[in-house]
Protein backbone atom coordinates (compact mmCIF):
# COMPACT_ATOMS: atom_id res chain seq x y z
CA UNK A 1 0.00 0.00 0.00
CA UNK A 2 1.04 3.56 -0.57
CA UNK A 3 2.26 5.94 2.16
CA UNK A 4 -0.66 8.22 1.23
CA UNK A 5 -3.07 5.49 2.35
CA UNK A 6 -1.30 5.07 5.71
CA UNK A 7 -1.26 8.82 6.26
CA UNK A 8 -5.05 8.93 5.82
CA UNK A 9 -5.50 6.09 8.30
CA UNK A 10 -3.24 7.93 10.74
CA UNK A 11 -5.23 11.13 10.21
CA UNK A 12 -8.50 9.39 11.08
CA UNK A 13 -6.93 7.56 14.04
CA UNK A 14 -5.62 10.80 15.54
CA UNK A 15 -8.90 12.66 14.97
CA UNK A 16 -11.05 9.94 16.54
CA UNK A 17 -8.52 9.21 19.26
CA UNK A 18 -8.40 12.85 20.34
CA UNK A 19 -12.14 12.86 21.01
CA UNK A 20 -12.27 9.41 22.60
CA UNK A 21 -9.34 10.22 24.88
CA UNK A 22 -10.98 13.42 26.06
CA UNK A 23 -14.18 11.58 26.94
CA UNK A 24 -12.36 8.70 28.64
CA UNK A 25 -10.21 11.09 30.66
CA UNK A 26 -13.36 12.92 31.77
CA UNK A 27 -14.81 9.61 32.90
CA UNK A 28 -11.68 8.69 34.80
CA UNK A 29 -11.67 12.09 36.55
CA UNK A 30 -15.24 11.68 37.71
CA UNK A 31 -14.00 9.05 40.13
CA UNK A 32 -16.35 6.18 39.48
CA UNK A 33 -17.16 4.33 42.70
CA UNK A 34 -16.56 0.99 40.97
CA UNK A 35 -12.82 0.18 41.19
CA UNK A 36 -13.07 -2.43 38.43
CA UNK A 37 -14.70 0.06 36.05
CA UNK A 38 -12.06 2.65 36.92
CA UNK A 39 -9.26 0.16 36.19
CA UNK A 40 -10.87 -0.77 32.86
CA UNK A 41 -11.23 2.87 31.82
CA UNK A 42 -7.60 3.53 32.80
CA UNK A 43 -6.35 0.63 30.68
CA UNK A 44 -8.42 1.82 27.71
CA UNK A 45 -7.00 5.33 28.10
CA UNK A 46 -3.47 3.95 27.98
CA UNK A 47 -4.21 1.88 24.90
CA UNK A 48 -5.97 4.75 23.11
CA UNK A 49 -3.13 7.13 23.97
CA UNK A 50 -0.63 4.68 22.43
CA UNK A 51 -2.67 4.41 19.21
CA UNK A 52 -3.04 8.18 19.06
CA UNK A 53 0.65 8.86 19.65
CA UNK A 54 1.84 6.27 17.13
CA UNK A 55 -0.43 7.71 14.46
CA UNK A 56 0.46 11.31 15.33
CA UNK A 57 4.08 10.58 14.42
CA UNK A 58 2.93 9.98 10.83
CA UNK A 59 1.26 13.40 10.73
CA UNK A 60 4.18 15.62 11.68
CA UNK A 61 3.84 17.58 8.44
CA UNK A 62 0.06 17.75 8.19
CA UNK A 63 -1.09 20.60 6.00
CA UNK A 64 -4.16 22.78 6.15
CA UNK A 65 -6.34 20.27 4.27
CA UNK A 66 -5.33 17.44 6.59
CA UNK A 67 -6.10 19.56 9.67
CA UNK A 68 -9.50 20.49 8.21
CA UNK A 69 -10.32 16.84 7.48
CA UNK A 70 -9.18 15.91 11.00
CA UNK A 71 -11.50 18.54 12.45
CA UNK A 72 -14.46 17.18 10.46
CA UNK A 73 -13.70 13.64 11.63
CA UNK A 74 -13.43 14.82 15.24
CA UNK A 75 -16.74 16.68 14.98
CA UNK A 76 -18.42 13.61 13.51
CA UNK A 77 -17.02 11.49 16.35
CA UNK A 78 -18.34 13.98 18.92
CA UNK A 79 -21.75 13.79 17.25
CA UNK A 80 -21.83 10.00 17.35
CA UNK A 81 -20.89 10.02 21.05
CA UNK A 82 -23.51 12.67 21.79
CA UNK A 83 -26.19 10.69 19.94
CA UNK A 84 -25.19 7.57 21.86
CA UNK A 85 -25.43 9.37 25.19
CA UNK A 86 -28.76 11.03 24.41
CA UNK A 87 -30.43 8.00 22.84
Amino acid sequence: MRPYFFARIALATVAVGRVVLRHLQQLSQIGIADPEATATISSIVGEEQLHHDQSAVCLRRAGVIERMIGSVISAATESVIWIGICA
